[in-house]
This record gives structure tokens, C-alpha cells and sequence, in this order.
């Protein structure tokens, strides 16, 4: 287990190509933060209310009318440059860590879950409007939590320590900030990653 960790954190060391997987969503991100911000982009990068809701934003007040779909093509949205670019970046280190530990599938059934849950908890709470794919990203950092504690005794050194330590702390940190800041969907953390520890828990790594 730990050998299989510190692989994946030599390959992001290396720069290398990510599994294709990885790169096959960080590219459909990416294109449709292009489609849905063509001539709608603002001086600094971002996307008016009005195009993101063209594109699939979670609207709640377009969702209780019955446009159920917004709930997952709302995950796949962003709203500026900064705002994909962190979202890619997380995918990219923490999608190497869950396409080795549990395949293709399992990357895409996680990051698909967990988003969706998130959009169901902002649904919930009556978000006025939220894209994003900060949610499905929780989700994996979920799961890769409980890999950490689940398999603790697999993950004794300080490889196994760093990587249970810098994962809680990044997620508390996360969340006391999206309770902080009004515009982060927190909502949407928590609800990712609420279904990525449940996921976790009941499936087995691959290795």
C-alpha cells in the first residue's frame, strides 16, 4: 500500500502523464469551461450568472422546475479561470492517487457520486446558484482518507503519516474556510465528502 502511494507521488514529483483517465476529465473540464464561457467571458476571466445558467448551473429555482439534470451537469461548470485551475489541479494529484488505488471505474463513478451528492445537498439548502466540481473532488478526498486510516497498519512510515496528516488537515482547513468565505459552496463539500467515506469504507483497494 504504501509502496503504491509513494509511486503516484514520484509521478506527480516527475511531472509525468497522468493515467489517461486523469487526463481525459481534466480535458472535458477544461473544453466545457471553453463552451460555456465562448463570448461570455469578462476582462478577468469569468462567467456571467446569465451564461452559466444557459450552460447548466444549478439554479434551485430552475431544478424545483423539474430541470433535474443541472444537478450533475453543474459539476462539470466552472465560473473563472482561477476557479477551473484549482479544481484541476486537486483532480490531477488526487485523481492519480484513486485511479491507482481503485481503477477507471471506480475514478469515475466516485467523481460523478460524490458530485452529485454535493449538488443534492445544495439543492437542499436552497443555494440560489453554484457550479463546480469542488464536491466531487471532496468525495475522492473521502475516500483517500479512509485508505489512510482504513490501512494505517499497511501505512506505518512517514509516508503513511504525512499522507493521513496532510489529507485531515487539508480537509478541515477547506472546510472552516468555506464557512468563512460566502460565496464557496460548502454545501457541496460536505455532501461530496460525506458519500466518498461511505464509499470508501465499504470498497477495497485494488493493490
Amino acid at each position: 500500500m504504501e509502496e503504491a502511494i509513494a509511486a503516484v507521488l514520484d509521478d506527480i514529483q516527475d511531472r509525468s502523464i497522468p493515467h489517461w483517465s486523469v487526463s481525459l476529465l481534466v480535458t472535458v473540464l477544461l473544453m466545457l469551461f471553453l463552451w460555456s464561457g465562448w463570448g461570455h467571458f469578462t476582462w478577468f476571466g469569468t462567467i456571467g450568472a446569465s451564461a452559466l445558467d444557459n450552460a447548466g448551473a444549478l439554479n434551485t429555482e430552475l431544478v424545483d422546475k423539474g430541470e433535474l439534470w443541472r444537478l450533475a451537469m453543474s459539476v462539470f461548470l466552472h465560473a473563472g479561470w482561477i476557479h477551473l485551475l484549482t479544481n484541476l489541479l486537486n483532480i490531477y494529484v488526487l485523481g492519480m492517487l484513486v485511479h491507482r488505488l481503485y481503477g477507471t471505474i471506480w475514478l469515475w463513478f466516485t467523481f460523478g457520486l460524490s458530485g452529485c451528492a454535493g449538488s443534492l445537498l445544495t439543492w437542499g439548502l436552497s443555494t440560489e446558484r453554484t457550479v463546480g466540481a469542488s464536491g466531487a473532488i471532496f468525495g475522492w478526498i473521502g475516500l483517500l482518507l479512509v485508505v489512510g486510516w482504513k490501512y494505517r497498519s499497511d501505512l506505518q512510515g512517514e509516508g503513511g503519516r504525512l499522507f493521513r496528516h496532510t489529507l485531515l488537515g487539508w480537509t478541515i482547513f477547506s472546510l472552516v474556510l468555506g464557512e468563512l468565505i460566502p460565496f464557496i459552496d460548502n454545501a457541496a463539500h460536505l455532501g461530496g465528502l460525506l458519500v466518498g467515506v461511505t464509499i470508501g469504507w465499504m470498497m477495497k483497494v485494488r493493490t
